[in-house]
């Protein structure tokens, strides 16, 4: 069983490869390291990524989406392919 913290990690993937150009949000992190939430964000998009090419054939390329730590929270936004 996926502990909360994990079901929280893959929402914000899942959320990410959704972004439209321009798009973005933050997460806030409520405990722990916001740098290890970051880089959990970035392992679960990854692999949420590859499952999508595979049941889809396509995704959002990983280029066009970013993540940074602000504060206690985690920024992911998607740039263009013409704003990289």
């Amino acid at each position: 069983m996926m502990s909360d913290r994990q079901v929280t990690i893959d929402a914000i993937a899942a959320k990410a490869l959704m972004l439209e150009p321009g798009e973005c949000f933050a997460a806030k992190v409520e405990t722990g390291d916001p740098e290890r939430a970051s880089d959990e964000i970035e392992e679960s998009i990854e692999r949420q990524h590859s499952h999508a090419v595979e049941l889809l054939g396509e995704a959002v390329p990983l280029d066009e989406i970013g993540l940074r730590v602000i504060g206690r929270g985690v920024v992911v936004d998607r740039v263009g392919p013409d704003e990289d």
